[in-house]
């Protein structure tokens, strides 16, 4: 198609000049300064050209089409045309610059109104829309009644003679931020704009108007480029249409940076041929998005993380850049819908003036997004630092987005390769009005705070206060301290001179000093006469900041238990409590009961624990025992009953650490051959802040379920450095039995970390004839949401001897049913399963007609998909099975869910898969440095037994190059409780 009359569809061009004003609207506080611009000069404006057609005559640019005042006075704010052309339709000129002189629009430009914010600010509703009609195609074709007149990008662009603000790196020069929600910053026709309105910026805030980008009947396949050019006429894609009503948006001016300036709006906007001749001109030919702006045409920035600190030349701040640029890698060629030239992200720089000692270069490559609408822009991010070392305070910065689409791709002769022009008087020479654009880009300006100081203010007491109503030995004396001695830090801070400290804030600063001393203070509180007491103290630095720091002085005292004490108990050293009950209930909030192994008689605490909140219990031996404090009950229980050696329910804020919890064989009472019940040596249930440490757990017991450490409900828990050791369950029968050292159920927040788990066994000694189901496990975890950990965990010899010697089996038409888990995951998304030994596991006697599984790790088939679980740098070696015929035997890290479980940096070694197992089972994957069982890669340790579970084979490293198994990972090398 030829296009040799290619400038007549700039022919709108000419009429959008016009405005009309509102008034419905004050002001308050604001003097005229505006409305008395000197309006000549203004009779001409530029335009680019930014491209060619394939006859190599300009087809598409960017221009203004039309300048105004923009005036603010006590009452409204209104739109002055600067243009005072006469009507003229002079519809089939060729000479672009003759667009520039025709006739004004009286109502094509509105303001809608004018509001204050609740900040304060000016909200001007200004309105553009397409100041010729839609076309009639029964009429005959004219200058005006035509469809080939649509117009892109429409920029409401806000000049103003402000003092400017530069960015030399940059190489741009702003006026502030008086429009607070501009879409971005164009330079594209400024230094043409020079001689008409001088300015120091060199880039100017915008409006970005019919900035729908979802709605519209743009078609690439259709020859037109939309489904109908008249009858709906385009829209959609930035098209403003021939025919468009107004498209309102509100301009939102500070008023405090505003100051007595003079402002001008530009109306902008992407022009383009889109009809060879007049006959086509409702047959027009759009290519969008190749007559879209090529610079950007959104661009924003937020601050991720801010953490600039004055004169720290290491601090740093986290950007994250929002690009929209509808031409973002949309392929070059000749459809409708492809670009001429690539018109994609080039650059992306930034520059802090004060703070970066120059600019800095982000990525180019986006975290995500495609940039073709808002709602998924191309997204970049990078890191500034205070390399300046700039001193604390609010920054202005800059954002470059540069284009890939270069300058002066324009060859037309007449333009002697420059890419714009604007027109010149009549006895100058034409060729005066050429200009050239020197980069396609689009700006955005931000604020960042750099702090004047960090402070981290830390505390410590000394000495402890003491205060529990209880006199020495019986009396009434209260043993008070004479006074509560806290010790301030602030030694942390950068960039403070002076350091004043209040310490019961109260206005009057007790300490005043600029030298380095006054960082730290210890000062001596009055001593308390309730229970609690709360300091208020004020940090103020460099004499007018301050960081207020409020803590509640913990009045706490411990309560002292020795079992071998025989006379009347208070709690104190000299006379302490012979139970531990007696020193919980006599407690309270914060403070720690603490417990001395017994010596004489049985050498056991024979009593159940019930924990209270606040409280700590520690058995560390204070009155000179040895070992652990044993905690033993040594009875039987009832029919169908539940057991808790110790127990928590709904309590928080409980640290547990020192104990030997065991018992002598306790058996739960059975009637008929169908008796049932529970034992758990530790049960907590909808706990939170709960710590489990040091402590060992082993019993023997004839119970359905026997439970080392059973969790139903809670939060942020840890249990850690704990033994687990001959834990053996004898239960004659049960239709679902077994042992577990470690169950949880419900909880988040938990960490499962350096625990010792061996010699675990059950053994179902009945032969009545029924299905029954055990299993023997080392930690199992379910519904263990958010923060699940179980890591540096030592699992090994766990068996079960359950219808040994045809004890059970013979029975017709029934079947038993055997599993050992080393470590079992489910219905647990997120969990991580780290560095763990899981060794030895076999269900030793298992004989006849029986079926059953042995698992190193097992996920359970309640996750969802989507979810994950992590599991690596675990061994699962040494699992064997005996006469397990009717199921296959799922071995090494398994699972048999509807997620995918990759398997890294772990190894499974002599597994027997003789009946049918399988070392990944159903979908888990080996995954990255795994070494298996075909691989022959043996860990080389002795084992069983602690001593020898270091990894040998140094062919076997993890990720980070520790070694895997318990002892790897950042937290190796640890010494597992039994060898303490």
């Amino acid at each position: 198609m030829s296009r040799t009359n290619v400038f007549l569809t700039l022919l709108f061009i000419t009429a959008l000049f016009g405005c009309s004003s509102s008034n419905n609207s004050i002001i308050p506080g604001m003097t005229p300064g505006s409305g008395s611009l000197d309006s000549s000069g203004y009779d001409s404006l530029p335009v680019f050209i930014s491209d060619l057609d394939a006859q190599g005559n300009p087809a598409d640019g960017y221009g203004i089409l039309g300048l105004f005042e923009l005036v603010f006075s006590d009452e409204n704010a209104s739109l002055v045309p600067l243009r005072k052309s006469a009507l003229e339709d002079v519809l089939e000129a060729v000479d672009i610059t003759n667009f520039l002189s025709l006739a004004p629009c009286t109502d094509c430009v509105k303001i809608a109104s004018v509001e204050l914010d609740p900040d304060g600010n000016a909200v001007v509703s200004i309105g553009i829309k397409h100041p010729f009609g839609a076309g009639d195609p029964l009429k005959p074709i004219s200058g005006r009644n035509r469809a080939d007149l649509h117009v892109f990008n429409v920029e409401g662009i806000v000049i103003s003679n402000a003092a400017g603000i530069s960015f030399p790196g940059i190489g741009a020069t702003t006026a502030g931020l008086y429009l607070k929600n501009a879409d971005g910053l164009t330079g594209y026709l400024d230094a043409s704009l020079e001689r008409i309105f001088a300015t120091d910026a060199t880039v100017h805030p915008y409006i970005l108007h019919f900035d729908d980008y979802s709605a519209g009947n743009f078609d690439p396949e259709s020859l037109t480029g939309f489904t109908s050019v008249t009858d709906p006429p385009p829209s959609g894609n930035l098209v403003m249409a021939m025919g468009s009503d107004c498209d309102y948006q509100d301009y939102i001016f500070d008023l405090d940076e505003m100051g007595n300036v003079d402002f001008i709006i530009a109306v902008g906007c992407t022009y383009a041929v889109s009809a060879a001749s007049r006959s086509e001109r409702f047959t027009p030919e759009y290519r969008v998005p190749q007559h879209n702006k090529k610079a950007a045409s959104e661009v924003s920035v937020e601050i991720l993380t801010n953490d600039l600190i004055g004169g720290d030349v290491a601090s740093e701040a986290t950007l994250q850049v929002k690009v929209v640029d509808v031409n973002h890698a949309v392929p070059v060629g000749t459809e409708l819908n492809e670009m001429r030239a690539d018109s994609s992200v080039g650059g992306v720089d930034v520059m802090v003036p004060g703070v970066t000692s120059s600019v800095v270069n982000f990525s180019t490559t986006p975290l995500s997004g495609t940039g073709h609408d808002p709602s998924d822009p191309l997204v970049f991010e990078g890191v500034i630092t205070n390399s300046s070392g700039g001193d604390g305070g609010n920054y202005l910065g800059i954002v470059k987005v540069i284009d890939s689409y270069i300058p002066g791709q324009n060859v037309a002769t007449l333009l002697n390769g420059m890419d714009g022009i604007t027109r010149v008087g009549p006895v100058e020479n034409p060729l005066g009005g050429l200009f050239q654009i020197d980069e396609f880009a689009t700006y955005q300006v931000f604020n960042i705070e750099v702090i004047s100081y960090q402070v981290e203010p830390q505390f410590t007491f000394t000495p402890e206060p003491f205060y529990d109503d209880i006199g020495p030995e019986g009396s009434t004396e209260d043993p008070v301290p004479t006074d509560w001695d806290v010790y301030f830090d602030a030694s942390l801070s950068v960039g403070a001179t002076a350091y004043d400290w209040d310490f019961d804030s109260d206005g009057t600063y007790e300490f005043v000093g600029d030298t380095t001393p006054y960082r730290t203070w210890q000062y001596a509180y009055d001593s308390a006469e309730t229970y609690p007491v709360t300091y208020l103290a004020t940090l103020r630095l460099n004499g007018n900041d301050t960081w207020t720091i409020t803590h509640p002085i913990v009045v706490s005292r411990s309560i002292y238990v020795d079992g071998d004490y025989t006379g009347v108990g208070d709690g104190l050293p000299g006379s302490p409590y012979s139970t531990i009950m007696e020193g919980i209930n006599n407690s309270v909030t914060g403070w720690t009961v603490r417990v001395d192994a017994v010596e004489t008689g049985n050498g056991y605490y024979e009593e159940a624990v019930v924990l209270a909140s606040g409280i700590d219990l520690v058995g560390d031996n204070w009155n000179g025992g040895t070992g652990k404090p044993k905690i033993h009950i040594n009875s039987s229980g009832g029919w169908n009953v539940v057991v808790d050696h110790m127990v928590g329910t709904d309590v928080s804020d409980v640290k547990i650490s020192g104990f030997d919890l065991t018992t002598n064989e306790f058996e739960i009472e059975w009637w008929g051959g169908l008796g049932n019940g529970n034992f758990q040596l530790l049960y907590l249930t909808d706990c939170s802040d709960i710590a489990v440490t040091n402590c060992k757990f082993g019993t023997t017991v004839n119970a359905c379920r026997l439970t080392g450490i059973l969790v139903s409900g809670g939060t942020d828990l840890m249990i850690t450095h704990n033994e687990f050791v001959n834990l053996f369950n004898t239960r004659d029968y049960n239709w679902s039995s077994g042992v577990t050292a470690i169950g949880l159920n419900n909880v988040t927040n938990t960490q499962i970390r350096h625990n010792e788990i061996h010699h675990i066994n059950y053994q179902n000694r009945h032969n009545y004839g029924d299905a029954i189901i055990t299993r023997t496990q080392g930690i199992t975890c379910s519904s263990c949401s958010s923060g699940l950990q179980v890591n540096n965990n030592l699992i090994y010899d766990i068996y079960d001897l359950s219808a040994a010697a045809g004890n059970f089996m013979g029975v017709a038409g029934y079947y038993y049913y055997n599993y050992i888990d080393g470590v079992t995951i489910s219905n647990s998304p997120g969990a991580v399963v780290a560095n763990n030994t899981i060794d030895d596991l076999n269900p030793v006697g298992a004989a006849g007609d029986q079926a059953g599984a042995v698992w190193g790790v097992r996920c359970g088939t309640a996750t969802q998909a989507g979810e994950s679980i992590v599991v690596k740098n675990t061994i699962t070696s040494n699992l064997v099975a005996t006469e397990i015929t009717t199921y296959p035997l799922y071995r090494g890290a398994g699972f048999n869910s509807v997620f995918t479980l990759t398997v890294d940096y772990s190894c499974v070694y002599n597994l027997d898969l003789t009946n049918g197992g399988s070392e990944y089972y159903n979908l888990a994957v080996k995954g990255t440095g795994s070494f298996d069982n075909t691989d022959n890669q043996d860990p080389n340790y002795g084992g069983p037994g602690p001593t020898f579970y270091h990894v040998g084979n140094l062919a076997l490293v993890s990720d980070d190059g520790s070694e895997m198994g318990a002892f790897g990972g950042p937290d190796g090398d640890w010494i597992p409780p039994s060898q303490e």
